[in-house]
């Protein structure tokens, strides 16, 4: 990868880095405040409508969102004729998503009161999705800048909804009407921004375009729907075999992990364009960026791994409260899952941009198999333990065959031995926070990070090169020639 381009990678992730840690710590407040509000049964109820509305999102989108992406950083087509025919079809894809997923909620059996709770965050779901939609455009033509704006303000409207909320003590349908609300707001400012900065959006219906459009996004669709019901279909499944306080103790960790991945996700967005614009033009340059992608998310996702292991009782239950005592086991084992996530999401950016849809269909396939069969045989005998073992080895599976895929494309090693360095260096951090935490674990934790990082720079798993570039990097002070 060209300097310019590894500049334009890391300039666009550090904005998308800075930003997420923002709007991450306001949405983290935000949780702690739901945990409070809503209690173990009721963040029960609503992490189940959140996921059983997510399990329709393959509908309202059909892969078009990638596209879009693909499309526009490649220059293959007109972007107002692309983003206009492609939001016209997602709002009609988005409508027909939502009808379905309430209309199964019948189908199923589901009590008024659980009824109303998927209606409900199926819209917030929905809404969520379109707009994001829509944010695309700002990565495609890698300003990540406007999309940290937009989302930040999202964030702030929530995090104001639910102090009134907490103080008015507001139940679950309530929370949702908070979120719809900021979500209107979040559309519209992302159309005027995108009018304003990139190109003009109009609703296009021209159903020829739409069906080439589809030819090409179908196979991102399967990819979308069986790594959503890989993601999703454990809290479902939790819900109808134990019951939705169960599902609120493993949802709260899972939250917390799922918070803590704007880091992988800023560094695979800002890749994913430049990796796509590289395959067109220089492909021998590809295996590099890739590689120092997965470096930086194996040191990273390692580390908050071990770190999250030794200091599990004591997070969750300064986060959390007593409350939610039965989650530490789940957060002790899904927090490796998280370290396999962050390799993915440079694996699958990666076989995006590189147009292997059809290999991340078979990943995506055989992960489902393997997370639904763990599942059906480990929720009923190991309640949410099984379904976070279940997690673990389904995401090591999907991770093994993206890397696999990649390396046959490439024909050159994406691995480094520097992940076996953040290894050594994470159980030395380890062995020093259980040796400390007993005096200060906040202290521990804090030495214990500091132990890692010099641990890896003295194994060399941080090399020269990488210091190079962020010294570069701040000495245009992120401008991109």
């Amino acid at each position: 990868m060209t300097t310019v381009t590894s500049q334009r990678v890391l300039r666009n992730a550090t904005i998308l880095f800075i930003s997420q840690v923002l709007t991450k710590l306001i949405a983290f407040v935000n949780f702690l405040i739901l945990t409070r509000l809503l209690g173990d049964r009721g963040f029960g109820e609503m992490s189940f409508g959140l996921s059983y509305a997510v399990l329709f999102i393959v509908i309202s989108s059909l892969g078009v969102d990638t596209i879009v992406i693909r499309d526009i950083a490649q220059k293959q087509q007109d972007p107002e004729l692309l983003v206009g025919n492609s939001a016209a079809l997602r709002f009609v894809l988005t409508l027909l998503t939502l009808a379905m997923a309430i209309g199964s909620s019948f189908v199923f059996g589901y009590s008024g009161y659980l009824r109303l709770v998927i209606f409900l965050y199926a819209i917030v779901v929905m809404e969520d999705a379109y707009a994001r939609f829509l944010l695309n455009v700002f990565r495609a033509y890698q300003r990540m800048e406007y999309e940290a704006i937009v989302l930040l303000v999202e964030k702030i409207l929530i995090f104001g909804g639910l102090v009134v909320g907490f103080l008015l003590r507001i139940n679950v349908y309530q929370v949702a009407l908070v979120y719809i609300g900021a979500g209107v707001i979040k559309l519209v400012l992302t159309v005027l921004l995108m009018e304003r900065r990139f190109l003009h959006l109009s609703l296009q219906w021209d159903i020829r375009f739409w069906r080439s459009i589809l030819r090409e996004s179908i196979p991102f669709a399967g990819i979308i729907m069986l790594g959503t019901i890989s993601w999703k279909i454990d809290t479902v499944m939790l819900q109808a075999m134990k019951g939705e306080t169960v599902v609120g103790w493993y949802a709260a960790p899972y939250r917390i992990i799922e918070t803590l991945l704007f880091v992988p996700d800023a560094v695979g967005s800002a890749l994913m364009p430049a990796v796509a614009s590289l395959f067109v033009s220089a492909r021998w340059k590809v295996a590099s960026g890739v590689r120092q992608g997965i470096r930086l998310l194996a040191f990273v996702g390692i580390g908050l791994a071990i770190g999250g292991t030794t200091l599990s009782r004591e997070l969750l239950t300064l986060i959390l409260g007593r409350h939610f005592a039965p989650s530490i086991p789940a957060f002790q084992i899904l927090v490796w899952a998280m370290a396999f996530i962050f390799i993915e999401y440079v694996t699958n950016n990666t076989l995006t941009a590189t147009h292997l849809q059809m290999k991340m269909i078979l990943i995506s396939a055989i992960g489902v198999i393997v997370n639904v069969s763990l599942n059906l045989f480990l929720i009923p005998k190991y309640s949410l333990i099984g379904a976070s073992i279940a997690t673990v080895i389904t995401e090591a599976c999907n991770v093994t065959l993206g890397l696999y895929f990649i390396w046959r494309l490439l024909r050159e090693s994406i691995l480094s031995v520097d992940i076996f360095k953040y290894i050594l260096a994470g159980i030395t951090m380890g062995l020093a926070i259980i040796g400390l935490k007993s005096f200060s674990w906040i202290i521990a934790g804090l030495l214990g990070s500091v132990i890692y990082v010099v641990a890896a720079f003295l194994l060399k798993g941080i090399r020269q090169e990488d210091m190079a570039l962020v010294r570069e990097f701040i000495a245009r002070r992120g401008r991109v020639e």
